[in-house]
């Protein structure tokens, strides 16, 4: 299912993912740059799907050069305030509008299950040099770790309330690579604890696209916001707590041309 641009297409959603998302994306490119070795940084990275620039953020150690890609002018407004380092172009997966064989390395985060994977995945190798690396990943909402987190799940009570738009569930180390000139390499699962507070941890909930959803569909922002602040509060119960995430990374790299 597409990405609903009455929910993608918002400022305010932008921003939240700009300014209030947790530092997931540096933790999963460090068992990236594990994965690729010797030979960092490379010249080029494309960050397919970069939202409004963490993930950006994120690649710059990995590239001398790093280009985003996203469909939503917020997104790529709120990006460019975020990452100046790096140039962004307005595009789909499924049609990227930059030459063939532009880039050492292309990194999309929880994008690709916004597409008809084949045609994207098609468009990630052509792009991708001989030799470059695909990294694919995704990661679960973040769960305070706290006991009354446990017993007041905030996630099961917000997608409840406030269910997610677009998206489905996508088996990434089972998409067709040799189909497209790329091999498999590495493929692993991990979870890791990010201290939050929690005024952190209502801002990074606001910014769900359930959340921006239901105020599309005209919830209030302030009655969204008092209801998401009872959530919390019942979860940190007053205190700092752990919030853990699960992540996947799927990293592939390009058939190197023949000598």
């Amino acid at each position: 299912m597409p990405a609903d641009p009455l929910v993608y297409d918002s400022t305010r959603l932008a921003q939240a993912y700009a300014w209030h998302r947790p530092a997931v994306h540096p933790l999963v490119l460090a068992q990236l740059r594990a994965a690729m070795g010797d030979g960092l940084p490379v010249a080029h990275a494309l960050d397919a799907g970069c939202g409004a620039g963490a993930s950006t953020a994120a690649l710059l150690p990995l590239a001398r050069q790093v280009t985003g890609l996203d469909p939503f002018l917020p997104m790529l407004q709120a990006a460019r305030s975020r990452v100046p380092q790096a140039d962004f172009v307005q595009g789909r997966l499924e049609a990227i509008p930059c030459p063939g064989a532009s880039f050492d390395l292309v990194a999309s985060a929880g994008a690709i299950n916004y597409t008809e994977p084949r045609v994207a995945l098609a468009e990630l190798a052509r792009v991708l040099k001989p030799g470059g690396w695909l990294a694919l990943y995704d990661f679960s909402d973040g769960r305070p770790q706290s006991e009354e987190g446990r017993t007041n799940d905030p996630v099961a009570a917000k997608r409840k309330a406030y269910p997610s738009s677009g998206g489905y569930a996508l088996d990434l180390p089972g998409l067709p690579f040799n189909e497209h000139g790329l091999t498999l390499s590495s493929q692993q699962r991990f979870a890791f604890d990010l201290p939050m507070t929690a005024q952190q941890y209502l801002d990074y909930m606001m910014g769900d696209t359930g959340v921006e959803a239901a105020m599309a569909a005209g919830a209030a922002e302030p009655d969204v916001r008092t209801h998401m602040a009872q959530l919390v509060d019942r979860a940190f119960a007053g205190r700092d707590c752990a919030v853990r995430f699960s992540a996947e990374l799927v990293v592939a790299r390009r058939v190197a041309q023949a000598a």
